[in-house]
């Protein structure tokens, strides 16, 4: 190995012999999903029905939490070590009713899941229902909804693909 002598080159070799040896040891363990990966699950998402296989998706590229925000469409992702990245909005800002109806979200959602309504009508009756957002977690496989006061409205495990 020829000896470095100048500063910069050699902080930038020291990072490079660090960086390698972060990407060996964090290989397993922490991974550095993108959006452009997250987008591109997206168009194989048909209705709600698909939606556990996309959950499965997000799980093998290191996605542990997945909140959306019903009011604009605005996703944030969290991975291992603190890993966080955010979509940009996807729609105008919509109004979410104060008031919770959880009967007619249930409804509403296994209409959804059953693959009778579009991802843009299932936000909208979300809305009207009271979901501010809601989270998926890949670690306990589930999908908590949340009203605008934090309060969880319903919980839903995810079935496996």
């Amino acid at each position: 190995m020829q000896k470095v002598t100048h500063k910069k080159t050699a902080s930038l070799a020291v990072f490079l012999r660090l960086g390698i040896v972060c990407l060996c040891t964090c290989y397993n363990h922490f991974y550095m999903f993108t959006l452009e990966q997250i987008r591109e699950a997206h168009t194989k998402i048909k209705h709600g029905g698909d939606f556990p296989a996309y959950v499965q998706f997000f799980k093998s590229i290191g996605v542990r939490t997945n909140t959306l925000r019903v009011v604009n469409g605005v996703s944030e992702y969290t991975g291992d070590n603190g890993y966080r990245i955010q979509s940009e909005a996807k729609y105008e800002p919509i109004a979410v009713n104060d008031t919770v109806n959880a009967r007619q979200f249930a409804v509403d959602l296994k209409n959804h899941q059953m693959g009778g309504s579009d991802f843009k009508t299932f936000i909208a009756q979300a809305a009207a229902s009271g979901v501010h957002h809601w989270t998926t977690d890949t670690t306990d496989m589930t999908v908590t909804y949340v009203d605008t006061q934090g309060n969880p409205i319903r919980v839903e495990h995810i079935p496996s693909p």
